[in-house]
């Protein structure tokens, strides 16, 4: 029986992006590139994809396999997510799950991928904390098939999972994580949902994620900051925090509210004509106490 493979591929998970959505479900989307707001309003099934990003060939064969296992993990994180944001609660392991998205999103997304494929080839099982075993009918590891299960494009691109699962790893980053994060509500107007939605602090290890800002929903932001006391000490934070997600975006930007994109997009172009685009990620966390 032929079983149809995926083609559209979200880079930023439709569970995700309808937290942003107005009562009908759509949102107000910037183009970046072409400095202007898309004319309709869009759906989450329209925005945030490529066409066979995670498809991927092994020997002969052309597999969705990767775009498969987002799709479970999406389905568990979805129902994590939800239960957070309609209770205002964190368990541990609903703290775990969403790490795992802030961490999946900064491999996920193509904005990463120049960077990505220049370590994807030396990245080792070490450095990944993996051990590939094939072993012949006399329990001899086959090195000939591990080699070439390394060299094989769908173990490469793998890797991407295998990067955002690192720092899940060490239970003293989760700790300090669980001890040092809160969630910050604001109502009196929507964020906006990027595709680099995850706002970290500049970091050169791809083993851990540093600080890191990440709006969940249109008026829910998760912060995770060292030694803080949990509490933003001014409300410029919010629109510093949607600045930087259109300085962070490459090419769109949602919100549900036309008028608050609108407001936004001419503060960063003035900032942008000023060339002080470089102090929007810089001060970003000062915000927060």
């Amino acid at each position: 029986m032929k079983v149809n493979k995926s083609k559209r591929h979200h880079y930023i998970p439709k569970f995700l992006t309808k937290n942003f959505t107005d009562d009908e479900g759509l949102l107000y989307v910037y183009n970046k590139i072409e400095n202007k707001i898309i004319n309709t309003r869009q759906s989450p099934k329209a925005i945030f994809f490529e066409m066979d990003r995670n498809t991927v060939t092994f020997g002969e064969h052309v597999m969705d396999n990767l775009e498969q296992i987002y799709s479970e993990l999406d389905s568990k994180i979805a129902i994590d997510l939800k239960k957070v944001l309609e209770t205002n609660k964190v368990t541990p392991e609903e703290l775990t799950s969403i790490t795992l998205l802030a961490t999946q999103l900064k491999w996920r997304i193509p904005k990463i991928d120049n960077d990505f494929n220049k370590i994807k080839e030396d990245l080792t099982q070490e450095q990944l904390r993996i051990r590939i075993n094939v072993t012949n009918e006399n329990i001899k590891l086959n090195n000939e098939a591990i080699e070439h299960i390394e060299k094989a494009e769908i173990f490469k691109e793998s890797k991407r999972i295998l990067l955002s699962i690192l720092p899940l790893l060490n239970e003293h980053k989760l700790l300090e994580i669980h001890n040092n994060s809160f969630i910050q509500k604001n109502i009196l107007f929507p964020s906006l949902i990027g595709d680099c939605p995850v706002i970290e602090r500049r970091n050169s290890d791809f083993s851990e994620i540093e600080d890191f800002i990440f709006p969940l929903s249109s008026s829910d932001t998760f912060i995770y900051k060292k030694e803080t006391n949990k509490c933003i000490n001014n409300f410029m934070f919010f629109i510093q925090r949607d600045l930087a997600i259109i300085n962070s975006s490459t090419q769109y930007v949602g919100c549900k509210s036309k008028h608050h994109l609108e407001k936004i997009i001419e503060i960063y172009n003035e900032i942008k004509s000023e060339n002080k685009l470089d102090n929007i990620n810089k001060f970003l966390f000062d915000f927060i106490d």
